[in-house]
């Protein structure tokens, strides 16, 4: 957060989104908070009509770092490759589900190894994504499962589900505190599968509310700057 959502040199920061607001709170009760609609990332509008498959799509879209350089908030390569392989294991026993994966690749791992550790001949629903454009996938899924990136906030904004996967640890991206009945899912490998099935049997429809409404105060608002 040093440097990215507050600083010492600084005099305002600007928050796009209720989440955000409350982590530069969180770190600096003192510092003016400018509101502003998305600008560092994201798009409202992603594509309406998609065709999709009679299947309910997982899309998974993280941020390893390469080397360990910043444990606990991201995954090395080798947390990365071993989540996923545990959530194919979890995913792979339930009927009319697609595992969409937009692989990062690094210096420890290419796309080739990649396919050979997680098995994907042997695992026909799961596919790696082709696509540049995140939104894109994002339009045809319904849940994105993460560990740390900041697709999670792009989801948000769209009011799809989120499900945070920590594998063997307790991790929580996002400590904002939601409506109950929209809450992230959060995840390790004991309690996976119950939140699985939450997911799946889902109807009611995601609501987070956490851009701001479009009539923003005229002294909070970036706008004075413009």
């Amino acid at each position: 957060a040093r440097g990215l959502i507050y600083s010492k040199i600084a005099n305002y920061s600007v928050s796009q989104s209720k989440i955000s607001n409350e982590a530069i709170k969180y770190y600096d009760n003192k510092l003016k908070i400018l509101k502003s609609k998305p600008i560092l990332f994201g798009k409202k509008i992603i594509k309406q009509n998609v065709i999709k498959k009679n299947k309910f799509i997982f899309l998974h879209a993280s941020t390893p770092k390469s080397l360990s350089k910043w444990p606990w908030i991201y995954e090395n390569y080798n947390e990365y490759i071993k989540n996923i392989k545990e959530l194919i294991d979890f995913i792979k026993i339930r009927k009319g589900v697609e595992l969409i994966i937009r692989f990062r690749e690094g210096p420890e791992c290419d796309l080739k190894t990649f396919k050979n550790l997680i098995n994907i001949n042997q695992n026909n629903f799961v596919k790696i994504s082709e696509n540049k454009d995140f939104l894109d996938d994002l339009s045809y899924s319904d849940c994105l499962i993460s560990f740390s990136s900041t697709s999670i906030e792009e989801t948000l904004f769209l009011n799809k589900s989120v499900l945070i996967y920590s594998g063997n640890r307790q991790y929580r991206h996002i400590n904002y505190k939601f409506n109950k009945d929209n809450d992230i899912y959060y995840a390790n490998e004991k309690n996976i599968n119950d939140k699985l099935d939450i997911i799946l049997n889902e109807n009611q429809k995601k609501d987070y509310n956490i851009l701001w409404n479009d009539e923003i105060d005229e002294e909070e608002s970036l706008k004075k700057f413009y």
